[in-house]
This record gives C-alpha cells, sequence and structure tokens, in this order.
C-alpha cells in the first residue's frame, strides 16, 4: 500500500525498497528527527520474517521460475525481496532479459528496484503486457560469406592491434587463465573435447584479415603438453607467465592458445590464453562449463557428446551484423542522445582525473603495470552490505560511491568520470555463447565536499540504473560520437576502471578428476588504475592494477590503505561530509602530527 501511494508522487527509483516499522521517530533536543538515532534494518531478520506466500497467477508463477533460476533458490514467495534474497545489480540485469525472453514484456532495470518483491513486479508486468505485444525475435543468421562485418568492439581492438608497436601493447588485450586439475586425466578425452568446443563455437575459428571476420574451417586440434615434473616452482611460473604474454598474430593465429603443464603423475596445469576480441570473462565461464560437460560425456561413452549441450541458435558474426543494424534503430538513436547528454563537453573536453603520479605521463599511452592484492574484512564488507540496503542500493553502488570519495580527495575534482564494464548479453540468444560481448560504461558524477556519503550514495544509485538501462549502446561507437581531441597519452573517456567480480560460477565436476580456476596475472595495465572487488567469505577482495609508468608500488599501497581507511569512516558516520572523512591510517596521521 506504501510503495503504491509512493508511486503517485515519486519517481520508481526514489521509492523505498522496503519499510521499518517504528513506534515513534527519534527526536533531537532542537525538535528534529535524529537521523543518526534511526535503527539500521536487520536484513536478515527481514529476510527470513517474510512468510512464505505462493505464486497466485500465472505471471507470479513465471517470475518466481526467474528468480529461482536468477537466485540458484528452490523456494521463493511473492512477498520475498529480491535483494534480501541476494540480488544484486549483475541479476537484476539478468531477470530483465528472462522477463523479455519468456514474457515478451520490456522492464526497466530501474523496476527491479523500486518492485523489490513478486508480487509488486508482476502487477508491473501486467500493466506493461497490456501495452506491449511485440514477442522478442530471435537474432536472424546471416547469408553465409567469405568474410563478415566486424562489431564495435571488435573494431576498437582491431584498429589498436594494428597501431601497437611492442609486445606488450599487442599483449595487452590477451585474457590468460588456468585450469588446475588433479586426478586421473583422460588426455585423449580432452582433446577430443577441444575437437567439439573448435566445431561448435565460430568464435574459436575466427581470424581477422582487413578489418574483417574470416571463419577458418574446423581441424583435429593436438593439444600442446610440456613435462615439468621435477621443475621448481619458479621455473613453472615463468612459463604460465609467458604463455600468459605471447602476442597474438590477429590475421593467423588460433586466438585461443592452450598448453597442458604436467607437474606431477596425477596433477596438471591447463593454460588458456585468448585474445579479448573474441571472448570476455563470460566466454570462459562458458567454455570451461561446456569443456567439463563434453568431457563427461566422453567419458561415459555417448555417442554425439554434443547432444548434451543445448544447440547454439546463432554464432558470433550473427550478432555483429544484428548490432551493425541495431545501431540504425529509433532505439539506438535514443540511447546515443541520452550518452551525450550524459557526457556533455564543456569547451569541447571531458575532464580528466589528474591523480597524483610519481613519474611525469608518458606521450604515448603504455601498458606497462603491476597489481596490488589486499582485502577489506568481513565485518566491514557486512557493514557495507548493511549500508548499501539501507538506501535500497547495491554493493557495486556502494563501491562505486567509495572509488569516487576516494578519488575527489585525491584529486579535489568535482566531476569525475570511471568505467566500469558489463556484460552486454541483452538478447537471450547470447548468454551462452563465447564472444567479444562486454561493453563498457561511464559512470558520472558531480560531487562537493561538503555532500554527505549518503547522498553521494543515492546520487551514485540514479546515475547507475540511468547508466544500465541505457547500456545496450558501444561505448567504442560513443568515443566516436563525442569526437573528442585526441590524446594518445590516455585512455578514450576515462583513466579509472572498477570492476565487481559477481559473476558467478557453477559448480564444475570433470568426471572424477578435481579442477579449480584460477586468472593467471600479467604484468599489464590498460588503464592509469583500476579497481577489482571480489566478494568472499573472507571479506572484500581488492586487486589495484597500476600502470607503473606512472605510480611506483609504496603510493599504491598507501592509496589501498587510504581506501580501508575511508570506509571505516564511512560506515562510522554515513552522513559526515566527504570532505570531513578521516582517510589516513594512524601510523600516516601519527608521521604528519
Amino acid at each position: 500500500i506504501l510503495r503504491s501511494f509512493l508511486g503517485n508522487t515519486l519517481p520508481d527509483y526514489m521509492i523505498p525498497s522496503y519499510f521499518v516499522a517504528m513506534e515513534s521517530m527519534p527526536m533531537t533536543s532542537s525538535g528534529k528527527v535524529d537521523r543518526k538515532a534511526l535503527p539500521a534494518p536487520d536484513m536478515a531478520q527481514l529476510a527470513s520474517d517474510t512468510a512464505y506466500v505462493a505464486p497466485r497467477n500465472a505471471v507470479e508463477n513465471q517470475l518466481v521460475e526467474i528468480w529461482q533460476q536468477v537466485l540458484g533458490r528452490d523456494q521463493i514467495g511473492v512477498e520475498d525481496n529480491f535483494f534480501n534474497l541476494g540480488g544484486h545489480s549483475l541479476r537484476a540485469i539478468r531477470v530483465v532479459s528472462l522477463i523479455r525472453q519468456a514474457l515478451s514484456v520490456e522492464i526497466r532495470l530501474s523496476e527491479i528496484f523500486a518492485n523489490p518483491t513478486i508480487a509488486a513486479l508482476a502487477e508491473r508486468v501486467i500493466a506493461e503486457s497490456k501495452l506491449n505485444f511485440k514477442t522478442l525475435a530471435s537474432i536472424p543468421r546471416v547469408t553465409e560469406s567469405t568474410d563478415y562485418a566486424l562489431s564495435n568492439a571488435q573494431r576498437r581492438l582491431w584498429v589498436i592491434d594494428q597501431m601497437s608497436e611492442t609486445a606488450e601493447a599487442h599483449a595487452a588485450y590477451n585474457m590468460p587463465a588456468a585450469l588446475r586439475l588433479r586426478g586421473d586425466l583422460d588426455i585423449a578425452a580432452l582433446e577430443r573435447v577441444f575437437d567439439l568446443l573448435f566445431a561448435r563455437h565460430e568464435s574459436l575459428r575466427t581470424r581477422f584479415r582487413e578489418g574483417r571476420q574470416v571463419i577458418v574451417p574446423a581441424t583435429p586440434y593436438q593439444l600442446q603438453q610440456r613435462d615439468c615434473r621435477g621443475l621448481s616452482t619458479e621455473a613453472i611460473n615463468t612459463l604460465v607467465k609467458t604463455h600468459a604474454l605471447r602476442a597474438f598474430d590477429l590475421a593467423n593465429d588460433s586466438l585461443l592458445q592452450l598448453e597442458l603443464l604436467q607437474l606431477e603423475a596425477d596433477a596438471y596445469l591447463l593454460l588458456f590464453n585468448m585474445h579479448h576480441i573474441i571472448s570476455d570473462g563470460w566466454s570462459i565461464n562458458v567454455l570451461v562449463r561446456e569443456m567439463t560437460t563434453l568431457y563427461d560425456a566422453i567419458k561415459q561413452g555417448v555417442e554425439q557428446p554434443l547432444s548434451a549441450l543445448p544447440a547454439l541458435k546463432i554464432q558470433y558474426k550473427d550478432y555483429a551484423a544484428w548490432q551493425n543494424e541495431l545501431l540504425e534503430s529509433e532505439a539506438a538513436e535514443t540511447m546515443r542522445t541520452f550518452w551525450l547528454n550524459q557526457l556533455n563537453k564543456e569547451d569541447g573536453m571531458l575532464p580528466t582525473l589528474e591523480l597524483p603520479s610519481d613519474f611525469a605521463r608518458p606521450a604515448n599511452k603504455t601498458y606497462n603495470g603491476a597489481t596490488l592484492n589486499t582485502i577489506i574484512p568481513a565485518k566491514a564488507l557486512e557493514g557495507l552490505n548493511t549500508l548499501c540496503q539501507t538506501h535500497g542500493a547495491t554493493l557495486f553502488m556502494g563501491i562505486t560511491a567509495l572509488v569516487k570519495s576516494l578519488l575527489y580527495r585525491y584529486t579535489g575534482q568535482e566531476d569525475i568520470l570511471i568505467g566500469t564494464p558489463v556484460a552486454g548479453r541483452v538478447h537471450p540468444d547470447l548468454h551462452d555463447q563465447i564472444g567479444f560481448y562486454i561493453n563498457t560504461v561511464v559512470l558520472r558524477n558531480r560531487l562537493r565536499g561538503e555532500d554527505s556519503f549518503e547522498t553521494l550514495l543515492n546520487t551514485v544509485k540514479i546515475n547507475t540504473l540511468a547508466a544500465f538501462e541505457h547500456e545496450s549502446y558501444p561505448f567504442d561507437r560513443l568515443v566516436e560520437d563525442l569526437d573528442l581531441p585526441r590524446d594518445l597519452s590516455r585512455s578514450a573517456v576515462f583513466d579509472v576502471l572498477l570492476v565487481l567480480q559477481n559473476n558467478e560460477q557453477s559448480e564444475l565436476r570433470f568426471g572424477d578428476v578435481d579442477l579449480s580456476i584460477e586468472v593467471a596475472e600479467t604484468s599489464g595495465s590498460k588503464f592509469d588504475l583500476s579497481f577489482s572487488f571480489t566478494e568472499t567469505s573472507e571479506g572484500l577482495l581488492v586487486g589495484l592494477t597500476y600502470n607503473t609508468d606512472l605510480f611506483k608500488a609504496d603510493r599504491i599501497v598507501r592509496l589501498a590503505e587510504h581506501l580501508q581507511t575511508l570506509l571505516g569512516s564511512v560506515l562510522l558516520n554515513p552522513t559526515a561530509s566527504i570532505g570531513g572523512l578521516n582517510l589516513l591510517p594512524a601510523a600516516e596521521k601519527q608521521q604528519l602530527l
């Protein structure tokens, strides 16, 4: 009732995700509401106190199935809160996609936040369905040819590769990973797996010649093997790094390179190296998941192992043609207008972030880098999650506000742009594809030192929802539309990237062989500074990747300490001004004193 009442006067994003009943409001001595005394919602209690209510109509039944699929839960009632059950931005985007597929209704991302229960969301779906009778058409297949058009994202990477002059630049867009295997591995079956995968996914057989993609025929695959028994850990790490930094010839090389290192009698390390032009993080999960399914099918004697996987409706070349056609549509023009308004230029320029550095910026952008790993303790992560949920925001939004606060304190700049990757799989046909679908979204916020962190968090929430609702417009096309003066020393539009790694990986089985995925570290940095966060039971893992031609390691160590201290200050008093929050750990403050 409250939600419906507020919906008459407030926009979707300002309606609270949930409500807390109170007997009276705490007041200050001056008669104002004492905001600091307001109780923080007990999220676990809110989730457990919700009585199970079964779905009452076909739409609610369908939404329950979608939530169960996305959240991995067996029983979900129509009054359960999506975010209390573990929902976040990426999962909400997946819900929007599945609703589009199953119900042929276009629901905005912000409506998931404004209607976080199935009961409320079903009302919006029913209301929208009365206005929207268009079914979602499948992506059409293109006519067979000798070559095909590139997608926007592929075109940018191909141009960058053509302009690259150093080995480091050529390897900047490598995507290395490793699969650690322990057990009785059937290498012949493993080779058969890759025979099938290369046949199934044309992107694994794609070459790039003269600005077009060429698909070569599938041939029997022979896995490169190396016996590393007896080698030191240091020698093995060198092999792993060498494999990760191997430069690709986009015109002639297979853009998935594999090597099997045998470490012991029953221990192996399977090295992957894929070029970003045919892959993204989601693709690696697809590849490994299908690899395990096919291996099990082969070991079980299935005559047609590919029958264990759902047939692919399209290939990447079909998506590229579909995207290029879509960019000429009215919907694309609407998204283009949004981004041009969002990134309006002053005097023909966008603001550049002037982080203090240890070295002068090179005239031409470099990719030399290193990564510092640290962890935000579980208690602090729990506090940040609670703060975000109190404001109907996700953890990603809270982290974005925290990083923006840190960058403001470092630079004093009030107009800050950062980038973040989005999955880019806006159509259901793309869910099981291997290819370069990921897109980049620019998050722009104007903030002031006197603003509270809570104020910034709410602003970030509004801007993030709007940006994600327009995520389909290719970043590479946007760069062209902005027509910015070319600066060879910087990345286009932004210099700082923020990533929250919540691309869930389901439990994998490889017959009787135990396995785990590891991301191989490289020495490259595509941006001045990248923040990568991963939520774990131990806390929030933080990876700070930085350009070593700009920053020394000790500066990044201090930045990581400042981030931790700033978060502690925010959790102590989220209503304090950003400019007044403590940034310095005790030892550094004592040094200054």
